[in-house]
């Protein structure tokens, strides 16, 4: 599905809001939106339950697209690729957690 065309002059969406509200769907998850458009789309979805449904749906495909693209590693996958879960939680060092973890009741 290729995504609409942004001009919005001698567009369709001038006269199809929900045209409308899916350009600025759109331009929004492409992180091009302006203050205008925001104010525009939040009066378009303020005003109307298709208006709230296209935007729901074309977030929803933009997900479901991100997560095909891009899927989230299974534990298993990430587990042979010997990727840390908690790598993350080092020391003010920028060393691993010194010694064992304690455990319950220490």
């Amino acid at each position: 599905m290729s995504k609409p065309n942004k001009s919005p002059q001698g567009s369709s969406a001038e006269h199809d809001p929900l045209e409308a509200v899916e350009l600025l769907v759109w331009t929004m998850l492409d992180g091009d939106i302006s203050d205008g458009q925001f104010a525009e789309l939040e009066k378009l979805l303020s005003e109307s339950e298709s208006a709230r449904e296209r935007y729901v749906n074309c977030v929803q495909l933009h997900m479901d697209l991100t997560d095909h693209f891009n899927p989230t590693p299974t534990a298993d996958a990430v587990a042979k690729a010997g990727i840390p879960v908690l790598g993350n939680l080092q020391t003010d060092s920028a060393t691993p957690f010194p010694g064992p973890l304690p455990t319950p009741g220490q």
